[in-house]
């Protein structure tokens, strides 16, 4: 049981009158007392507990999604070397060779994307209880959300881009 008492006084005194008025009234009452501030942050603590857990986990997955995009982005311009050196050889400039990375390395990330938020909006409903004074559909988070992806795979897909523009042509055309 939790009583609480507002008082205009000092606390201290308070809760002493109110733990001697508990004593006569039931000396086996086992009486604790506190603050309001300390019963809001004792029953705010799981909750938080949740949400630092879950973004822990987020911050990871990001983490653990640029890494692997860039990964992927790398691998596919080692593999494309001949390619873009036949290009700039042709007289493909920098910004063109760039562009053509990072279009083909953001393509299938911007499709997960719109198809993850569409599966987001969908799938909110489950997430009603782990959430606190935010709406499950609340558009700023989504938004917010994608454009955090968007950005760290912009940036995981860019210095692949960067190191395909450095290749040089007859150096990728010497080796075969």
């Amino acid at each position: 049981m939790v009583m609480v008492v507002q008082a205009e006084v000092n606390a201290v005194s308070m809760a002493r009158s109110v733990q001697r008025q508990a004593k006569i009234l039931d000396p086996g009452l086992p009486v604790e007392l506190g603050t309001m501030s300390k019963l809001l942050e004792a029953d705010l603590a799981q909750p938080r507990f949740r949400a630092l857990l879950l973004g822990t986990f987020a911050v990871t997955a990001l983490l653990l999604a640029a890494v692997g995009i860039f990964g992927v982005v790398s691998y596919v311009v080692s593999r494309r070397k001949r390619e873009v050196g036949i290009r700039i050889a042709l007289g493909a400039d920098v910004d063109s060779v760039q562009k053509l990375i990072l279009v083909s390395g953001m393509s299938p990330v911007l499709t997960g994307v719109m198809v993850g938020v569409f599966a987001a909006f969908a799938l909110a409903r489950v997430l009603t209880n782990l959430v606190f004074e935010v709406e499950t559909s609340d558009p700023l988070t989504f938004v917010g959300v994608a454009a955090t992806l968007i950005g760290a795979a912009l940036a995981a897909t860019y210095i692949p881009a960067l190191q395909a523009a450095k290749v040089e042509p007859m150096e990728v055309l010497r080796m075969e």
